[in-house]
Order: C-alpha cells, then sequence, then structure tokens
C-alpha cells in the first residue's frame, strides 16, 4: 500500500506538473495570437493607408493629364505667334542707311543686335562687291 501511495502520489505530481506546463504553454500561445492580432491590425491599417494615397495619386495623375491635353488642344488652337522683329527688315533697313537707334526700335531688337547686323552685313558688301 505504500507503493500504492507513492505511486499515486508521483503521478498525482506528474499530473500537475504537466497541467501546470500546458497552462504555461496555452499562456504562451495566447500571449503569442494576441501579439499576432495586434500585427495584423497594424498592416491592416498600413495597407489601408497605403491604398488611399495610391488611390489620390492616381487621382491627382488623371487630373493633370487631363489638363495636359487640354493645354495641348489649346496650344494647337492658337495660331502661330509671329515674332515681333525681322532680322529682313533690319537689313533692308541697314542696306538704307537707317541708324541703330531707328532699326531697335523699328524691328524690336537690341542697340547690340542691330549693332551687329551692321557690321555683318556692312563685312558682307565688303566681300561681295555690288
Amino acid at each position: 500500500m505504500l507503493y500504492m501511495s507513492i505511486a499515486l502520489g508521483g503521478l498525482f505530481l506528474a499530473v500537475a506538473w504537466l497541467f501546470a506546463r500546458q497552462g504555461q504553454s496555452q499562456k504562451q500561445q495566447r500571449n503569442a495570437l494576441k501579439q499576432l492580432k495586434t500585427e495584423l491590425s497594424q498592416l491592416k491599417k498600413d495597407q489601408h493607408l497605403a491604398l488611399q494615397g495610391s488611390y489620390g495619386m492616381g487621382q491627382r495623375m488623371l487630373k493633370l493629364e487631363k489638363r495636359l491635353r487640354q493645354m495641348q488642344e489649346d496650344h494647337d488652337k492658337e495660331p502661330p505667334l509671329e515674332q515681333p522683329f525681322s532680322y529682313t527688315q533690319a537689313t533692308q533697313m541697314i542696306a538704307e542707311g537707317a541708324d541703330e537707334q531707328a532699326i531697335a526700335a523699328t524691328c524690336g531688337i537690341s542697340h547690340s543686335e542691330a549693332h551687329l547686323m551692321r557690321k555683318l552685313c556692312a563685312k558682307n558688301w565688303e566681300e561681295s562687291p555690288v
């Protein structure tokens, strides 16, 4: 009977130890599960924010493309701008003997450009006499 009492006591201790260990293991599993749920929740929030940002960026790109298309159409409709001055007209005025100030004012070019054109025309006339 003593052996049986010792055996039952040992069996009782072993079962108690297993239950304690299982309790610890379940507690660890619950903690791990709680941690995973928290991480999953955070990942869902991050994904939601990323999707919202992507959607917003896509909408902005569509608006910009539409605006660009409209600007291109408007540009295509406009007649080409003529330059406010004409080098041909400036050359003609130089040949007629106009001064640099008059050439610059009439043709819309700077005094430096008028001066340079006068020098170039003079050089060309020297090289090819009429």
